[in-house]
């Protein structure tokens, strides 16, 4: 997962790719950095989705800007549109079934 560290980088990367991930957490949040990996290998199995780490302590502008009110929140975006978003007690094999019916649905 690449870190992306302002409000310019993370509308490139939704911008740019058609599926993407965006994955807001805290240094500080055991919860988050534990949930990460697991994040990444639910995204790893998909081939064309893309996903990027925001630290909200390193750029606080995106909490107002993306709605951040928990963390973690993981943010999907197909063609530059939200599509799922998920915060706090992420139930992961729900994650991934959302994620799999749109990426399937989009990616025909």
């Amino acid at each position: 997962m690449e870190i992306l560290k302002n409000i310019l980088d993370i509308e490139r990367c939704i911008k740019e790719n058609n599926f993407v991930i965006l994955y807001f957490s805290n240094e500080s949040c055991e919860v988050c950095n534990v949930l990460k990996s697991k994040v990444d290998k639910i995204v790893n199995s998909y081939e064309k989705l893309k996903s990027f780490k925001i630290e909200i302590n390193d750029c606080k502008e995106v909490i107002s800007r993306y709605d951040i009110f928990d963390i973690p929140t993981v943010v999907f975006y197909i063609d530059g549109k939200e599509v799922l978003r998920e915060r706090r007690y992420i139930n992961l094999s729900e994650l991934d079934k959302k994620i799999n019916i749109y990426y399937n649905l989009c990616n025909r």
